[in-house]
């Protein structure tokens, strides 16, 4: 019986020891979480700034690159959500979903629902793609367009400049995320003259990416830029705090988010 008793002592002393080193763990876990805290920030496809590759669990790129320093001067380790669709992200956003996101133009509506960050991290321009022996030079009036067949994406929204042109050109949309492969496959073929995009950095990776870059040409269509911010939803309790944060940091960093897409770029093979 004494037997017994001592074993039972022993079982009792090991579970407290147990119990004591489970407590010890997941009290060291929530010191680092402490330490560490995450903001979970949503991403649409968007090369060379945010996109993820087939098969990667990571997105990449020179915005990826660029928040993650200011993250990491803010003091926050990221989740990366995503890629969304981008009118699912304005909505998950709007609803909370995520703390933030990066490269959001500014809209009336949109400010409703978010903080955006002081300064710009970037502006993107219109441009026009055409075959280097395409006689057209440059874009200055709305005749210089006259009669083109220009590739879009089936999305796209057009410019102030583009959107009077309806009755002057034929515009060809396609959808989906190999849209602008498939307008170049287009373009070479001479089913199209040119394609269009609003984004100047996006148009010209893909270009490069597929090899065609020294076949182009890149005409800045007269649009005003559209600048692009970093973004934190209201609906987080912490937001104005986040963009505080952010602001601070950003102004901190050593480079700007024109060496970081520099970088990116000349990273490609």
């Amino acid at each position: 019986m004494l037997n017994n008793l001592s074993l039972s002592l022993a079982k009792l002393v090991m579970l407290i020891a147990a119990s004591t080193q489970i407590a010890t763990e997941e009290q060291v876990g929530a010191m680092q979480n402490a330490v560490q805290p995450r903001l979970q920030i949503g991403f649409f496809n968007l090369p060379p700034h945010a996109y993820l590759q087939s098969g990667a669990n990571e997105p990449q790129g020179a915005a990826v690159s660029y928040f993650n320093d200011v993250a990491n001067l803010m003091g926050y380790e990221i989740d990366w959500i995503g890629p969304y669709p981008f009118p699912r992200l304005i909505l998950d956003l709007q609803l909370g979903n995520v703390d933030g996101s990066i490269f959001i133009a500014k809209q009336p509506e949109r400010e409703e629902f978010l903080y955006y960050s002081k300064l710009p991290v970037n502006e993107i321009t219109s441009i026009i793609a055409v075959m280097n022996d395409n006689p057209l030079s440059a874009i200055n009036h709305a005749e210089d367009l006259n009669d083109l067949r220009i590739g879009t994406p089936s999305d796209v929204i057009l410019g102030d400049f583009m959107s009077q042109l309806s009755d002057r050109v034929i515009f060809s949309n396609l959808s989906g995320r190999t849209w602008f492969e498939q307008q170049l496959q287009r373009l070479v073929s001479g089913r199209i003259d040119a394609i269009y995009g609003r984004n100047n950095h996006s148009i010209i990776y893909e270009a490069r990416r597929l090899g065609l870059l020294d076949q182009l040409k890149f005409l800045t269509v007269p649009e005003p830029p559209i600048e692009v911010f970093v973004v934190f939803s209201k609906l987080n309790p912490n937001a104005s705090q986040f963009i505080d944060q952010f602001d601070q940091a950003a102004s901190n960093l050593t480079f700007d988010y024109e060496q970081y897409l520099e970088a990116h770029l000349n990273s490609l093979p």
